[in-house]
């Protein structure tokens, strides 16, 4: 041990052993080399380690930087759309939609920040769906824009598929229900049950 630890030099036991045979001259050998690797593996696992901790952020200093990204990335769209609010109406129109995704210096920002727009019209037309007036406002386009970040995972093709699903159980339900009301429509109103004797059996 003295001899791998530089307490005694290994040529002193070595001369040793080469007086009582190769063999024994041969395994201390090994053993020098493999202590020499197996010390140096450790430490040097030990250093990697110790510097990938430090250089790897904590989970809740990520989670901070996000939030700030996010909220620097929507305060500047929503600067981005007021500009482009020509008409000053406070939303956007899908005229003011296109010629702002077109614009080749927005669309560098936009792909910068991981947005990608690739259709103005169909993306403008699913923002009109959720939006409440005849025109998209401006914290939809933002909420819109910063959630088409990245790409999307298997969890947000789930859900999507979900809705759909749901979605689509409702319109059935809504079609069978409005099925009946008009076949109830086509038959007509009810006659009401006449309550009285038969003249027939006052004849007789």
């Amino acid at each position: 041990l003295e001899s791998t630890t530089g307490g005694v030099s290994w040529e002193v036991p070595f001369g040793v052993l080469r007086q009582h045979g190769p063999l024994l001259s041969v395994l201390f050998i090994a053993y020098i080399c493999f202590f020499v690797v197996a010390a140096f593996n450790i430490i040097t696992s030990m250093f990697i380690g110790k510097a990938l901790q430090h250089a790897q952020p904590d989970i809740d200093r990520a989670l901070m930087e996000q939030n700030h990204r996010d909220i620097k990335d929507a305060r500047e769209l929503m600067d981005w759309f007021r500009e482009a609010d020509v008409d000053g109406s406070k939303t956007i129109s899908m005229e003011e939609f296109k010629r702002f995704v077109h614009d080749d210096y927005i669309r560098a920002k936009l792909h910068l920040r991981g947005i990608h727009i690739n259709d103005a019209r169909v993306f403008y037309e699913m923002l009109h769906i959720v939006s409440e007036g005849d025109e998209v406002d401006f914290r939809t386009c933002v909420t819109a824009c910063l959630r088409m970040r990245g790409v999307a995972t298997s969890l947000d093709l789930h859900c999507l598929i979900f809705e759909t699903k749901r979605l689509s159980r409702r319109l059935d339900a809504l079609r069978h229900d409005v099925m009946g009301k008009l076949q109830e429509l086509e038959r007509g109103p009810r006659r009401p049950k006449r309550h009285g004797h038969d003249p027939r059996s006052r004849r007789r």
